[in-house]
């Protein structure tokens, strides 16, 4: 969830509140449209942020309502075997998008 995410729900002018989710939408294309090519780049098996960059996308893609590339870059996260640390932060991540979108989406790992 964005910043812009969390002052939405404490908003109580309306304007204000379409101002932060638009913010945070804005920002969350423009994290996509970072990240997008970094994944096709030659290097990127060479990162160590790989499942990062994956979990990323993960939420960038359900918090805008894009659940096949979710489901895809949630798949690319699971098998960079993360840690179980690591498992349970992108958990609390992703529930959060959900809990945002006002609807459940199973949980890969837990479908």
């Amino acid at each position: 969830m964005t910043n812009y995410e969390y002052r939405a729900s404490t908003q109580s002018d309306a304007d204000e509140v379409t101002f932060d989710r638009l913010s945070a939408k804005k920002v969350r294309q423009e994290i996509l449209a970072l990240l997008t090519p970094i994944i096709d780049s030659s290097n990127f098996l060479d990162r160590s942020d790989k499942k990062w960059i994956f979990a990323t996308l993960v939420t960038c893609s359900y918090a805008l309502f894009n659940d096949d590339d979710g489901n895809l870059y949630e798949q690319k996260f699971l098998d960079e075997s993360p840690a179980e640390w690591e498992m349970e932060t992108f958990k609390v991540g992703k529930e959060e998008v959900i809990k945002m979108r006002g609807y459940k989406i199973d949980l890969m790992s837990g479908r």
